[in-house]
């Protein structure tokens, strides 16, 4: 399945957790760099902000979506991102095949960097 690399509002593919299937979601990271003022130095620095991203991936005539614009990345807030990574996980744990492994492992790295605890809780039940 090949997906767009780029999506509305500059933001960028940075890696797929799931590809998905045809007539399926996929997931993955998406990425977007901004300048931020620095008030006491006078310049401006570089920030990278990452958010989950969702797409319906094309399907034939029978599971094709109607939706314009379902087929693009679709960027979710933070909260969202955590239940779905949640749900994801629990999804591995029972066997659910079909992940990219390497960006399931960098998606629950960000996930539980920085302080966030955003899937830390979903471990104990």
């Amino acid at each position: 399945m090949k997906h767009p690399t780029r999506t509305a509002g500059g933001w960028k593919l940075e890696y797929v957790v799931y590809p998905g299937s045809p007539g399926e979601i996929a997931v993955a990271v998406l990425q977007k760099e901004t300048y931020v003022k620095v008030p006491k130095r006078r310049s401006r620095r570089k920030v990278t902000h990452r958010m989950l991203g969702l797409r319906w991936c094309e399907g034939s005539d029978k599971v094709d979506t109607w939706q314009e614009g379902a087929q693009d990345w679709f960027v979710i807030p933070f909260t969202f991102a955590a239940a779905i990574t949640r749900s994801l996980l629990q999804m591995k744990a029972t066997g659910f095949s079909g992940f990219d492994e390497a960006g399931l492992r960098k998606l629950i790295e960000w996930m539980t960097d920085y302080d966030h605890h955003a899937v830390d809780d979903c471990l104990c039940y």
